[in-house]
């Protein structure tokens, strides 16, 4: 069965995939990423198999990647320390980039070189959005 990853929450290593009209939770110790990184939002997967838990909730077993995404290194054109979110820009294509996204706690400057994967937008705002970042240089 194929699903799209609806959300995936870092810190907590869940998240929930969605298809077949269906909202199913997986854990990350079912997802094989095929040498990349964690579960990206709006990716798509295989999924081996659900499983009911309890009357109403899904539980997906053996979540495979389909693609390995590729990682991309960008300028941060904007970050708003405040607020917690900015953007990272590389070439003409344009990132929304939040604070969450970095789980070793750092935040980049106006001009910091970082690294990420793309994943779907999320909310209503049609622009994708940097996930799994990591800092190359602090900027200025």
């Amino acid at each position: 069965m194929i699903f799209t990853v609806a959300k995936y929450i870092p810190k907590e290593l869940y998240g929930f995939l969605e298809g077949e009209g269906q909202r199913v939770f997986f854990h990350l110790s079912e997802f094989d990423p095929i040498g990349g990184p964690p579960p990206i939002a709006g990716e798509p997967v295989e999924v081996g198999l659900v499983e009911a838990i309890g009357d109403k909730n899904l539980r997906a077993k053996s979540v495979v990647r389909m693609l390995k995404p590729e990682r991309l290194v960008g300028a941060v054109t904007r970050f708003d320390h405040k607020v917690g979110y900015g953007f990272v820009t590389v070439g003409k294509e344009q990132y929304f980039l939040h604070r969450s996204e970095f789980l070793d706690g750092s935040l980049p400057l106006i001009g910091a070189e970082v690294s990420f994967y793309v994943a779907g937008s999320s909310g209503t705002a049609a622009r994708p959005r940097a996930c799994h970042a990591n800092l190359l240089s602090r900027g200025t």
